[in-house]
C-alpha cells in the first residue's frame, strides 16, 4: 500500500514538474525578444524568508537581489527579470513609460492583493480603467496649493505642541521619549486637521474616541484584514471582504457624518482635504447638471478615497516630521 502511494506521489511530482516546465517555457517565449537580466524558477511551495538563496530555485529577494537587477538595467531602455510563469519588465525609456502609463494604462489592472484596502469600497488605489480615471480626475482637484499651505501650517503648529509637551513633562533640559509613539501622535494631529478638518485632541488629554479608532483600525484591522484575505480561499474572501470590525465601523460613521456636514456648510474657507473633495464633487455635479448624488464620484467613493489618502499620508507625514525634526 505504501509503495503504491509513493508511486502515485512520485508520478504527481513528475507531472507537476513537466507541466510547470512547459508553462515556464511558453511564458518565456512571449518575452524572448526582451533582453533578460535574470531568470529564476519558483519551488512548488513558497520557501520561508530565512531559507538560503539557491540560484534558479528560490524566490527573488526584493531587498537585495532585486536591487542588483535594477542596477543592471540602468542605461537599457527595456529589460526583464523572469521567474516561473511571470516576468517583471524594467522600463527606463521615458517614451515607453509614457506609453504604458498614459496610452495603455487600461491594460494593467491592480493586483488582487489590493483588495485589503477596499475597506469602504472602490477607491483610486484599487479601481481600474474608466473608474480609476474618474477617481483620478476628481481627486486631483483636491490637491491644490491651499491644502499644501494648510498642511505646512498645521505641521508647524503640531510640532510646536509636541515641543511644549516635552518641556512641560520634564523640568530638566533633557528628556527620554518613545520617538515612534510621539511622532505617531504628531502625524494623527496633522492628518486630522489637514485631512478632515477635525481635531483628534491628541494634545488635549489624549486622543479622543475617533482618533483612537482610526489609529487602531490602521495599526491592527487593516493589517489583519490583509493577512486573512491573502490566506483565505476565494469563497471565504467573498464573505470577509465586506466585514467591518468595530473600529472601522466607527471611522465609517465619522467620515459619513463629516461629509454630510461639509455638504451643508459649503464654506469656501475650509481647506482640509475632505472639504475640497466634497466641493469638487459638488462643482462637477453643477457642471454636469446633475445632483451631487448623481455625480461620477459617489459619497461611498469619497469615503473610500479619503481613507486611502489617510493611509498614504500617515506614512509620508510620519517620516517627514521625523526628517524635519
Amino acid at each position: 500500500m505504501i509503495a503504491i502511494l509513493l508511486t502515485y506521489a512520485f508520478v504527481a511530482i513528475i507531472l507537476w514538474f513537466v507541466t510547470a516546465t512547459i508553462r515556464h517555457v511558453l511564458s518565456l517565449k512571449k518575452f524572448s525578444h526582451i533582453p533578460v537580466i535574470a531568470q529564476q524558477l519558483f519551488p512548488p511551495l513558497p520557501l520561508p524568508s530565512w531559507f538560503p538563496h539557491i540560484p534558479f530555485l528560490t524566490s527573488i529577494r526584493y531587498s537585495n537581489r532585486y536591487a542588483i537587477y535594477v542596477e543592471k538595467s540602468r542605461g537599457k531602455p527595456l529589460t526583464r527579470v523572469s521567474y516561473g510563469t511571470k516576468s517583471n519588465l524594467l522600463i527606463n525609456d521615458p517614451t515607453l513609460i509614457k506609453e504604458v502609463w498614459v496610452k495603455k494604462f487600461k491594460n494593467y489592472e491592480k493586483p488582487k492583493e489590493y483588495e485589503m484596502f477596499d475597506v469602504f469600497g472602490s477607491s483610486i488605489l484599487t479601481s481600474n480603467g474608466d473608474v480609476w480615471l474618474s477617481h483620478r480626475s476628481l481627486s486631483s482637484k483636491a490637491f491644490v496649493a491651499s491644502n499644501y499651505e494648510l498642511v505646512a501650517q498645521v505641521a508647524n503648529e503640531s510640532m510646536t505642541l509636541l515641543m511644549n509637551k516635552w518641556k512641560s513633562t520634564s523640568p530638566t533640559p533633557t528628556i527620554q521619549v518613545n520617538a515612534c509613539d510621539e511622532f505617531n501622535e504628531v502625524t494623527f494631529d496633522i492628518l486630522g486637521k489637514a485631512g478632515f478638518g477635525s481635531d483628534f485632541e491628541v494634545y488635549h488629554g489624549g486622543q479622543n474616541s475617533i482618533g483612537k479608532a482610526m489609529n487602531n483600525s490602521i495599526s491592527y484591522d487593516i493589517v489583519l484584514r490583509g493577512v486573512v484575505l491573502l490566506m483565505s480561499p476565494q469563497w471565504l474572501r467573498k464573505l470577509l471582504i465586506n466585514y467591518e470590525p468595530p473600529n472601522l465601523k466607527r471611522v465609517h460613521q465619522f467620515i459619513d457624518e463629516l461629509i454630510e456636514k461639509r455638504q451643508r456648510e459649503q464654506d469656501p474657507r475650509n481647506r482640509d482635504l475632505l472639504s475640497l473633495l466634497v466641493r469638487a464633487k459638488q462643482e462637477e455635479a453643477e457642471e454636469e447638471g446633475t445632483t451631487p448624488q448623481g455625480n461620477s464620484l459617489s459619497i461611498q467613493e469619497i469615503r473610500a478615497n479619503i481613507f486611502i489618502f489617510l493611509l498614504a499620508g500617515l506614512n509620508v507625514s510620519f517620516f517627514s516630521c521625523f526628517f524635519d525634526f
